[in-house]
């Protein structure tokens, strides 16, 4: 391996790494947002289960107290019209519209009707200029459509009219209102009688509202029309507070898609409002005769705890990722200092086959300790082979080299077989042979040269073998 192929496997290494840590980091991200998916799920689940069954109680007792309601309004709509009539020839008949006239006629009214009552004198313009109740001086009714269309009525007919009860956030309670135009006085009577059987609606609501630890208030809004066929909203609320127009509008809204509707106030912090919409009928031969509304349930719940989970996980989550990345760093410095950088001295040791220093690995680890031990005992091992066979490469050159100089036409005597040398000597051959190969000669008679050289010892011999065989 070369140093260029180390550095291209190194840098093969380090994406192989970081790729490893990007995908567990995906995985543990996804699987932290799945987690906090599920568990808003099964807490929406939860929610719209016990709003359901909230809704199922508050329309069974809704159904009831609007009965009494319509029965209590009928008993009293004959005596509420006669107060009013009295009331108008009284002011009629007195001196100045003050605020003791007034007075008088609003105890005068208590006294026969029995329930408390509320009067208000009203201008041509529609502002309320004389009222029992402090609090209505001054309100400009002109602002209000609904409040323009049935001054203009009565003026224009000159009756008593008497709409449905209303409630008023301020005072908990219900009130019929009657209206009638005095021309003499150029000005308009208005009466706001109370009625009292919606009183223990609140205290249901308190109770299913206490009933859960995350719903902080359960609101009611009436949604039906009026005689002219023109909505209007009916609000009970919990907190008494009159509802604003963005959250009328949400109730529109709720009716319109009749189902449910979740809306997050910007000014109400940590809440979530849930609108149930449930469409009713009251079935009656009375003033609400086969009347169809809309009932809107807000359910206000209390998320704090919910946001405080999901900000605590995602702080978890940040520190456990920073963790993940401190420990990439750290495990990829670890990982160089002590792998990179002695594998790659090792590899251009290698590379050039020389002995691994102590010092290229001594801070690496111990398995490549052992790795270097073991490679310089092995080029040690190869190095002392290697001078061996060196020496034995050498005599066998010089072996080659004599032999080769027996190579060719070697002049030989025809009579005595001598040889001649380089230099012109004769020699005998076994003289030759010794001195240019690594060899000895040992001298015999073969039975040819006995039988010419020693003719007597030959016959002998063969005389012997004859008697032998």
């Amino acid at each position: 391996m070369t140093p260029q192929q180390f550095q291209h496997n190194s840098r093969s290494l380090r994406k192989t790494f970081f790729l490893i840590f990007s995908s567990l980091l995906i995985v543990v991200i996804s699987l932290f947002f799945l987690f906090i998916f599920l568990y808003q799920q099964q807490l929406n689940s939860y929610f719209l289960t016990s709003i359901n069954d909230s809704t199922i109680l508050l329309d069974k007792s809704i159904s009831l107290y609007r009965q009494q309601l319509e029965q209590e309004f009928e008993s009293v709509s004959a005596a509420v019209l006669r107060a009013h009539r009295k009331a108008a020839v009284k002011l009629q008949k007195g001196k100045q519209l003050d605020l003791v006239l007034i007075t008088e006629l609003k105890e005068s009214v208590e006294a026969e009707f029995g329930s408390s009552v509320e009067i208000n004198l009203i201008d041509e313009e529609g502002k309320i200029f004389r009222s029992t109740y402090p609090s209505e001086v001054g309100v400009d009714l002109s602002q209000f459509p609904d409040a323009c269309e049935s001054l203009s009525d009565v003026r224009l007919h000159g009756c008593v009219r008497l709409d449905l009860p209303v409630f008023e956030p301020s005072s908990r309670f219900f009130r019929a209102y009657t209206l009638s135009h005095i021309k003499e006085l150029g000005c308009f009577l208005q009466l706001a009688v109370k009625l009292t059987e919606y009183n223990n609606f609140f205290a249901i609501l308190q109770e299913i509202k206490e009933s859960s630890a995350t719903i902080v208030a359960i609101d009611l809004f009436v949604v039906e029309q009026n005689h002219q066929g023109k909505s209007y909203i009916a609000s009970f609320t919990q907190s008494g507070e009159k509802i604003t127009e963005s959250e009328k509008k949400v109730v529109l809204d709720s009716v319109k898609k009749s189902g449910m509707t979740i809306d997050f106030p910007q000014d109400k912090g940590d809440v979530r409002d849930y609108y149930r919409v449930v469409k009713s009928t009251l079935n009656s031969s009375g003033w609400y005769h086969n009347l169809e509304y809309n009932l809107v349930y807000r359910f206000r719940l209390d998320m704090s705890a919910w946001h405080g989970f999901v900000r605590s996980s995602i702080l978890f989550a940040g520190i456990f990722i920073l963790f993940i990345c401190g420990g990439m760093v750290t495990g990829w410095g670890y990982l160089q200092r002590h792998l990179a950088v002695p594998l790659g001295k090792m590899a251009e040791k290698i590379q050039g086959s020389v002995l691994i220093p102590d010092a290229d690995i001594h801070e690496s680890v111990s398995e490549l300790a052992i790795i270097s031990h073991t490679y310089n005992q092995h080029i040690l091992k190869i190095t002392q082979s290697t001078e061996e066979l060196h020496e034995k490469n050498v005599q066998l050159q010089a072996s080659l080299d004599e032999i080769r100089t027996l190579s060719g036409l070697l002049p030989m005597c025809a009579n005595c077989h001598k040889i001649r040398d380089d230099q012109g000597y004769w020699t005998r051959v076994e003289n030759y042979m010794s001195e240019h190969l690594d060899v000895n000669f040992t001298h015999g008679i073969c039975p040819e040269c006995v039988k010419e050289l020693y003719p007597n010892v030959h016959a002998k011999r063969m005389a012997r073998k004859n008697d032998v065989s």
